[in-house]
């Protein structure tokens, strides 16, 4: 999957190169750069959310189509069988104090990995609506308003009073800006093709009332956008470049109007204010490929830059970036028609492996690309699941839980795992936490934690014995009761999220928690929703429940909810119990007596 920003990346890198091209042109009524073209695709998706000083970010709402989850305290998230594309799948990421986040990836069928760092909202200063005037953010970008050009947002109705202008720079030559961009670096240009972008620089900007409310540009009125560009591009940035915004509904870039080159600084007029790139433009086309160690396991959530190489191409100068998902694999646009290098980086930021590819024309796999298992920016975790008595548990997974990413590995008829993992940033290797997970008796160990050790890290034996790892979902209602085991190819989920309910959040909760079906299955479905302020074990109020034969219900209050366990992350589980009486919205005439038991793992 390729990582919204870093649109594509191909992971690709190795030293050790042992596949051959693969070419295959698209008909001609599907060019293989029209990336508008719906492809879905149902997939997992997991990743983190950053602040702008690169630290993980909680209580930040990840969006996927009409999908809504939050973060918790490590900026994780994940969403289990997300509606996505395998061209263009947007999320967005939204934490009050920052500007609204996109990212934009080519998704697959398996776990999706994507990193995003948030925009904080700077006040550059206020400017009275009536008079225009310009206001400039530290970084040396301005706004410029015209006399009587603002207008509310929501309405359209002009506003008179103070216009608090917030502004921040992206500064598109710094190493994190493949997190930091919206989007990512697809676009549309004014023609309607596909296009890769090269920055010289983006600013965000929102306009707001005293109040808070959101102003937009009037009408027939511009205002003015001042860029300053990188140090290090300055010398190639040409006289005049093209503007370009973020599209909300599609997080990809879409060209309007151009700015002049004033020394150090792009001038150009804007519409309409969002996020805004001055970029220079080439052609896009499709590249696929399979990331894995020298023993076969893959390299999951990788990142990697693919790039024009300049010592073959003194033209233009796109880059694409992508993160590998959990099977490493990785598809998307990279540059078209020009010689390429595939970088492979490490946790650190540290090139590990590059690889030149000759200029791609047609949509083209590169197969499998193999990274030696020795390569110090890595270790390869292996180990073997054993049962109670001792003997192998073949078609067995370890779950395992390191730098805030979740991996599992299934294991093989000698009940061995491999899984070569990148190292962690923190100025040492540190632990791992591993859960041996025995699914053909429904039976998991206790949670081992081990000490990283490179460039191999043995585990031994892990024992799956002691606990269960059924899944299950039973409920009575009315004495009719549905009992069922939970399958981790079901659809079945919890999240967690900010608290919310159609009446406010009278009660000053932190956090809602849904356990539901998330497909709509005539003969069974449900979702149960309480509010709590803590993530730990604990007795709370239940505030939803539906079934599917009573779509709508009014709970009879106090109805509480004993939640025994609370997963903290991935390959944990939740388990509750709660018992109540409700009335059908269609009858309210009649109560129902109800029971309910469950057991999810986060997935």
């Amino acid at each position: 999957m390729f990582s919204n920003f870093r649109i594509l990346l191909t992971l690709v890198t190795s030293l050790i190169f042992v596949s051959c091209q693969r070419e295959a042109s698209f008909h001609p009524d599907q060019p293989e750069t029209d990336w508008a073209i719906p492809s879905p695709v149902v997939g997992n998706l997991t990743g983190t959310i950053l602040d702008e000083n690169g630290i993980p970010a909680g209580g930040v709402i990840v969006s996927v189509g009409t999908k809504h989850y939050s973060t918790d305290a490590t900026g994780m998230f994940r969403i289990n069988n997300a509606q996505l594309d395998k061209k263009t799948s947007l999320i967005t990421a939204e934490k009050q104090g920052y500007f609204k986040s996109y990212r934009v990836f080519s998704a697959t069928s398996n776990t999706n990995y994507v990193r995003i760092q948030l925009t904080k909202k700077t006040l550059a200063g206020s400017i009275n609506s009536a008079n225009g005037g310009s206001v400039a953010s530290s970084s040396g970008a301005i706004v410029t308003l015209d006399p009587n050009g603002v207008v509310n947002a929501q309405t359209g109705t002009a506003y008179s009073g103070k216009v608090k202008v917030y502004c921040s720079y992206i500064d598109p030559s710094l190493d994190n800006i493949s997190y930091a961009v919206p989007g990512s670096f697809l676009a549309k240009d004014r023609n309607n093709k596909q296009a890769l972008l090269t920055s010289y620089g983006m600013v965000a900007v929102e306009l707001e009332s005293e109040a808070g409310e959101k102003l937009q540009i009037a009408s027939g009125k511009k205002a003015g956008l001042v860029t300053p560009i990188p140090q290090d591009r300055i010398t190639s940035a040409p006289a005049k470049i093209s503007m370009w915004y973020v599209d909300e509904k599609t997080g990809v870039w879409q060209e309007e109007g151009s700015a002049s080159l004033e020394n150090d600084h792009y001038m150009g007029e804007v519409k309409h204010f969002s996020f805004w790139n001055c970029d220079i433009s080439g052609p896009v086309v499709s590249l696929s490929l399979t990331l894995q160690s020298s023993d076969g396991s893959p390299l999951a959530y990788q990142d990697v830059v693919i790039k024009a190489d300049s010592t073959r191409s003194p033209g233009f100068g796109g880059t694409a970036y992508g993160i590998s998902d959990s099977l490493g694999n990785i598809n998307g646009p990279v540059p078209a028609n020009v010689p390429l290098v595939l970088v492979i980086y490490d946790n650190c930021g540290a090139v590990r492996f590059s690889y030149p590819i000759n200029a791609l024309s047609n949509s083209t796999d590169l197969g499998i690309v193999v990274i030696p298992a020795s390569n110090q920016a890595f270790f390869r975790l292996k180990g073997r699941i054993v049962d109670c008595n001792g003997q192998v548990v073949a078609n067995g997974y370890i779950s395992c839980f390191y730098d805030h990413i979740h991996r599992e590995s299934r294991t093989d008829a000698n009940g061995n795992f491999s899984l070569f993992i990148p190292l962690s940033c923190s100025g040492s290797a540190g632990n791992l936490l591993l859960t041996a997970v025995n699914p053909g008796l429904s039976v998991l160990g206790s949670e081992t934690s081990l000490a990283v050790t490179t460039p191999t890290t043995e585990a031994g034996d892990i024992v799956a014995c002691g606990g269960s790892s059924g899944m299950f979902i039973k409920y009575t209602v009315d004495g009719e009761t549905i009992d069922r085991a939970v399958t981790e190819e079901e659809l079945f989920s919890i999240a967690t999220g900010a608290y919310t309910n159609s009446w406010g959040n009278s009660l000053g909760l932190a956090y809602t928690t849904t356990v539901y079906s998330s497909q709509r299955n005539p003969d069974y479905f449900f979702s149960i929703s309480f509010g709590h302020n803590t993530l730990e074990p604990g007795t709370y109020q239940l505030e939803t429940l539906i079934t599917d034969k009573y779509p709508g219900t009014k709970l009879v209050q106090p109805v509480k909810i004993d939640v025994n366990e609370f997963a903290q992350r991935p390959g944990q589980y939740y388990t509750g119990h709660v018992t109540g009486q409700f009335k059908d919205s269609a009858d309210l005439s009649q109560t129902h007596h109800f029971d309910l038991s469950f057991r999810i793992k986060w997935q």
